[in-house]
């Protein structure tokens, strides 16, 4: 995952904002409530919403995407399968919200990280 954003910050040069950059095991994650505050902060500063979800977990990803669906922003999401999305998040492409749903398959991150190379702006922004 660090790879991605990475490539996103270096080569397309966007600010990108990974809760998980910096935490190696459950205790190095914020407060709760410290948690959403920047969540929903780094959220309304932000122009698009790009979720990576490699497969069927509980993680506060989703919650995160509900907040951009909230937003009204601007989303792509990267899966290897719809349907492992919970069904709101699996059905926004449909709802004219701004969301884009590409499903991925067997090597998910390596085909991200090439996808989010082709797709960087000619100029960095």
């Amino acid at each position: 995952m660090l790879e991605i954003v990475d490539a996103m910050r270096d080569e397309c040069g966007f600010s990108v904002f990974y809760a998980g950059r910096n935490v190696k095991s459950l205790d190095d994650f914020d407060a709760p409530d410290l948690s959403i505050a920047a969540d929903v902060r780094a959220l309304k500063e932000s122009s698009i919403f790009v979720l990576f979800y490699s497969e069927k977990i509980v993680s506060s990803v989703l919650v995160e995407a509900g907040f951009a669906l909230a937003l009204a922003m601007p989303s792509i999401y990267f899966v290897r399968r719809r349907e492992d999305l919970p069904f709101l998040l699996r059905s926004a492409e449909q709802g004219n919200v701004g969301v884009k749903i590409y499903e991925v398959e067997s090597t998910f991150l390596g085909h991200l990280k090439s996808t989010v190379m082709r797709n960087c702006p000619d100029e960095k922004s």
